[in-house]
């Protein structure tokens, strides 16, 4: 690059420096879209997927209700209703009955946690995984069988020496046997540990039993998830069944209907505010690079003037003049980019380390970023050095040697 850096290096060290932050702002931006991209996939998956419509009774709506009435709680008739949904793809139903949170206990231990009954679907419209032992099967419900699938949360706390599947823990008075032990998941940071960790506190009963025990054989439910194949057709089934339930309910709409569309469009506009201040500040790192480098070259044609009219009197062209200074400015763009990559590669560990626990993903290198962000210090260099290598391709070769 014609040793501009040997003769000035403090100009051409800055210079770099200027780039290299620009590079590395590049990177880390895209690997935190990336990371907050990937955090929203895994949540969205983990607790169900994209496909997933609740249904679930709404206590604020039927409280709202006039002098205090309100419909019948979901049940047998709603469940017949959204098992007869058509032309929708396929529908996964899992009805539910959901406890606030109580008390389990194991001899003298005890720990507060959520506990649900589920039918033998309920696991896989939601996404479930056992460690150890088994889920709620359908013998379980038909037999209105005394088992609990213990949650991470509450398996480590009432029996944090293991040995957990085959003993025995007291719900709501009742005793239950320990047959399975659910999967802990990991969730990142934000709204998504905050939903996501519930699903590491909660527990299973089959939910026949859990009818039995607690609401006298009545056929009570407070939600029902159906998981909808294609995804895409779950809007659908939403719009289907916030029509059909009010005509079984006596006209009331105390039903709340949801699919995961809220989650996600809240997480685009995280997405897009991030890219937005992210891409704005590194596009400002870079033109500022660029700035160095325009300045740096502009200086270096005047201090050269005469060393460029002898190159032009010995045969030079033009041409070729210009072009050894916009190679001159592109590798020193080109430099700063690599020095860039180098220091995000390094950094993004160790920022990844320190996050705050309110952010929603994780942040890994990203190779595609490397590569975007030096093709964008070559474009930067090239942009700064046309200026100045224009300016040396036209310089007279007389006016110059008189310098």
């Amino acid at each position: 690059m014609y040793i501009d850096v040997r003769r000035k290096p403090l100009r051409s060290i800055v210079t770099i420096v200027a780039v290299a932050l620009g590079v590395f702002a590049v990177i880390c931006s895209m690997s935190i879209v990336k990371g907050i991209v990937g955090g929203l996939t895994e949540y969205i998956e983990v607790t169900g997927g994209y496909g997933l419509v609740r249904v679930f009774d709404s206590a604020l709506v039927r409280k709202m209700q006039p002098h205090g009435r309100y419909n019948r709680p979901l049940g047998g008739v709603e469940l017949a209703v959204m098992e007869h949904i058509g032309g929708t793809g396929e529908v996964l139903i899992a009805p539910e009955i959901g406890f606030q949170r109580e008390a389990l206990s194991s001899g003298n231990r005890q720990v507060d946690t959520y506990v649900v009954g589920a039918s033998e679907s309920y696991m896989e419209a939601n996404n479930y995984a056992v460690a150890a032992g088994r889920g709620i099967s359908i013998i379980d419900n038909r037999k209105q069988l005394r088992v609990i699938v213990l949650s991470p949360e509450a398996a480590s706390s009432l029996f944090p020496k293991g040995g957990a599947i085959g003993s025995q823990v007291t719900f709501g008075g009742f005793v239950f046997q320990v047959v399975g032990l659910l999967k802990t998941y990991k969730f990142y940071g934000g709204p998504v540990q905050s939903s996501g960790d519930f699903k590491n506190r909660l527990s299973l009963i089959p939910l026949a039993t859990a009818q039995e025990l607690f609401f006298r054989g009545q056929a009570t439910l407070t939600g029902v998830h159906m998981r909808v194949d294609p995804p895409s057709a779950s809007e659908d089934v939403r719009r289907w069944v916030d029509t059909m339930l009010p005509v079984f309910r006596g006209g009331h709409h105390d039903v709340t209907v949801d699919t995961r569309e809220n989650e996600i469009r809240a997480w685009r506009k995280l997405k897009f505010a991030t890219e937005q201040v992210l891409g704005t500040l590194s596009a400002l790192i870079l033109a500022v690079g660029g700035l160095g480098i325009a300045n740096a070259l502009m200086a270096s044609v005047n201090e050269r003037i005469h060393e460029i009219g002898i190159r032009r009197a010995t045969g030079a062209t033009g041409i070729a003049i210009g072009l050894q200074f916009l190679i001159e400015g592109t590798a020193l763009s080109l430099l700063g980019g690599a020095v860039g990559c180098v220091a995000a590669w390094t950094c993004i560990p160790v920022l990844r380390n320190h996050l705050p626990p309110e952010f929603p993903g994780s942040l890994t290198f990203q190779p595609t970023a490397a590569v975007l962000g030096l093709i964008a210090s070559v474009v930067v260099g090239c942009l700064a050095s046309a200026f100045s290598a224009a300016r040396a391709a036209r310089m007279s070769p007389v006016a110059a040697l008189r310098h």
